[in-house]
């Protein structure tokens, strides 16, 4: 999965010219967070209740990564 990011990241901001990639997680899956975070994404955002599922309203945790400055 990492190498994957690595490459979705990467053809974000050097491709499409991103500003900052977002990411919308389940809180409960601490697999995803781990990754972002290993990525370089910073937890942003928390929303509780945000989100409607299968007759239930779950919790959000955004993570966002913004385009490296080049030098």
């Amino acid at each position: 999965m990492s190498e994957a990011m690595k490459e979705v990241i990467r053809y974000g901001f050097e491709d499409m010219h991103l500003h900052s990639i977002e990411a919308h997680t389940n809180p409960a899956n601490e697999a995803s967070g781990h990754i972002l975070q290993k990525a370089g994404f910073v937890a942003e955002a928390y929303f509780r209740e945000s989100h409607f599922f299968r007759g239930k309203f779950l919790d959000t945790k955004i993570f966002s990564l913004l385009t490296p400055i080049k030098q």
